[in-house]
């Protein structure tokens, strides 16, 4: 039997990956398939087998990725492209109605969170008297960035300037250890 044409090799690998779970399949089980189907040895043509084979795969997360499934929670999962590669496609839930403003902002404000009150030094740190502890060390983070107070010398340490210094305690800290000066200025 001649060997199958480039066509023919589509067809047949899109009848195998038709049905096919594309986490549990490899290329070479689809080649050993192939080779089962044509009556003939493709490993000579190894890396043409496989290119199809990607292209055909990718061409079946593309379409996956622009399918639209609804769940039971009254969302929309969609999975998500933005042109990575078909390992890095992703699942997002839409809201299915759209939501009014206020509903909307109290969802995007980190709802699970517990606002802390803080202490007055760190408070003219991150700008509110009351704060989510992660949204604490983000604007603690913001800040030493924006005053460029990472050590020269090494920079997994900062060196305070006077308003950290009130915050922190000492002159220099290791970034790692951030959390242990910043704990005695939640005060609930």
């Amino acid at each position: 039997m001649p060997e199958p044409s480039n066509e023919e090799l589509r067809k047949g690998i899109a009848s195998i990956l038709k049905d096919a779970n594309l986490g549990e399949i490899t290329s070479r089980m689809v080649r050993l398939q192939l080779e089962v189907n044509f009556t003939c040895d493709l490993l000579p043509r190894l890396l043409e087998v496989d290119n199809l084979i990607m292209e055909l795969v990718n061409a079946r997360k593309t379409t996956e990725a622009e399918k639209t499934i609804t769940s039971e929670k009254g969302n929309r999962t969609a999975l998500v492209d933005c042109g990575a590669p078909p390992s890095k496609i992703r699942k997002v839930s839409v809201p299915v109605e759209p939501q009014s403003e206020e509903v909307q902002s109290s969802a995007s404000s980190k709802s699970n969170s517990r606002l802390c009150k803080l202490s007055p030094e760190l408070a003219a740190i991150c700008g509110a008297d009351m704060l989510p502890r992660q949204d604490v060390i983000t604007k603690v983070w913001a800040f030493i960035k924006d005053r460029n107070l990472y050590d020269p010398k090494n920079g997994q340490y900062v060196i305070c300037d006077s308003e950290l210094q009130k915050v922190i305690g000492v002159k220099r800290f290791r970034t790692f250890g951030m959390l242990k000066y910043l704990k005695p200025h939640f005060l609930s």
